[in-house]
């Protein structure tokens, strides 16, 4: 969508200036760490160096990698310290996936409970961004969860990295999200969500005109 909008644009003898940004560097990983933390620069210099090893300094993997070592307690808040506090030796061995897509989908089957991914699930397979009423409409039929907790849940995942919302319609953040997600459905299930989503697109038409 977006290169289309620029051939637009660009047909329109519109002036276009590419930006090229590069990933950080070890020391902007070193001043985003410190002041994510609120730790000098100089206390935080070992985990964002291991940080930036392992995300070349993307700043959206750094995101969800910091966020990863923290569902796992390997940095965590010490109340006796007042201060954060992490184990860098755990974390250099640990095997993380080398981008936010990886660590997203890990994140999704290690510490989603079975409703959340029974609601991801249905979604994928409404495609790569669904609106929420018909998520509304299928959750209260197959995932027992009523309007206000779907929309609590939906919440954390949009949160999480998972989904990005715009108004009342939700797309999943990456192709590789979706198709993780959609792999989970047994092949029936699939066809059933499928023969639901046609019927409500159809009954809405039918509004319509």
């Amino acid at each position: 969508p977006l290169q289309e909008c620029l051939g637009e644009i660009a047909m329109v003898a519109v002036p276009i200036s590419n930006i090229f940004l590069e990933n950080l560097s070890a020391a902007n990983v070193n001043e985003l760490v410190s002041a994510t933390l609120g730790l000098p620069p100089q206390d935080t210099l070992s985990l964002s160096n291991a940080l930036h090893t392992k995300t070349r300094g993307n700043p959206m993997f750094v995101k969800q990698l910091m966020r990863a070592l923290v569902d796992e307690r390997l940095l965590s808040y010490s109340a006796n310290a007042r201060r954060w506090q992490w184990n860098l030796q755990a974390i250099q061995l640990k095997a993380i996936a080398d981008n936010a897509v990886d660590l997203l989908v890990d994140k999704m089957m290690k510490s989603y409970g079975a409703k959340n991914r029974d609601i991801l699930r249905m979604a994928s397979c409404l495609g790569s961004s669904f609106d929420e009423t018909t998520m509304i409409m299928l959750c209260s039929q197959y995932a027992g969860s009523n309007q206000k907790d779907l929309l609590k849940q939906l919440g954390e995942m949009t949160a999480d990295g998972m989904l990005i919302q715009s108004g009342p319609t939700y797309m999943f953040s990456h192709d590789q999200i979706w198709q993780a997600c959609y792999e989970l459905t047994p092949v029936e299930e699939r066809e059933e969500m499928h023969l639901k989503r046609e019927l409500r697109y159809l009954a809405t038409y039918s509004v319509v005109r």
